[in-house]
């Protein structure tokens, strides 16, 4: 167990997670938070490799053994599939990548005479939790935060249309970002970069950010934020 939240997100393979009462069967798009102190394992009983993301927080140290403590071997139960009905279970889910594409909503059609978006031209105020809603081509499909237990971040999946862009914004938290598909222009403190699939990004608390999507497809990317954004 540990002295901090683990959240996670299976990329690829099957990966059995063990906690005390009960054990899940993990699959690509399955996503979930370990609290602090939590007892639990991990078994790869699938006989190929397993990728999957983590996030931290607060940081481990290293001075104090990564704030990681061993505890007696937990009782195995028979692993079950992520059920994202059940209540017991609510720091567990899946996102289905398909049906979350905005390419699929069918967003209103932008008028043929309105210039492409740009970092320059924020479609609107770009506040903590306005900057990932503003626009129908935008969305963001939330995966771990307080409802499910966690207190010290919350980890989404972000994914913008063909025309989908975020002008310049901050934010008084950190955010990482980890890019599952697609091709994005990116601006951090004033430097562009082009981004694409297993790529990584961190923006400090003030750094000033934009992403525009130049690829011919959807834009797909896991964010997450520490400290959790302020309520309201």
């Amino acid at each position: 167990m540990h002295s901090y939240e683990e959240n996670f997100f299976i990329l690829d393979g099957t990966l059995v997670l063990q906690c005390l009462g009960y054990a899940a069967l993990l699959e690509p798009g399955d996503y979930g938070m370990l609290p602090v102190g939590a007892a639990h394992s991990w078994h790869n009983e699938s006989g190929g490799p397993v990728r999957w993301a983590e996030m931290l927080a607060p940081p481990p140290r290293p001075r104090f053994g990564a704030n990681t403590f061993p505890v007696p071997a937990l009782s195995r139960t028979p692993p079950e599939s992520v059920a994202v009905l059940d209540p017991s279970t609510r720091a567990l889910g899946h996102v289905d990548p398909v049906r979350a594409q905005p390419e699929k909503r069918a967003p209103e059609r932008r008028p043929s005479s309105d210039p492409p978006p740009s970092f320059d031209r924020p479609p609107a105020s770009a506040s903590q939790r306005t900057a990932l809603l503003v626009s129908r081509s935008i969305t963001m499909t939330m995966m771990v935060d307080a409802e499910a237990g966690a207190e010290q971040a919350t980890m989404f999946l972000a994914e913008y249309a063909s025309d989908g862009a975020i002008g310049r914004h901050h934010h008084p938290f950190e955010e990482t970002y980890l890019f599952l598909e697609g091709t994005v222009e990116t601006e951090f403190d004033g430097t562009t970069y082009v981004l694409g699939p297993g790529d990584i990004a961190f923006a400090g608390i003030g750094c000033v950010h934009a992403f525009r999507n130049i690829g011919n497809g959807p834009l797909r990317w896991l964010e997450t934020q520490s400290p959790q954004p302020t309520a309201g």
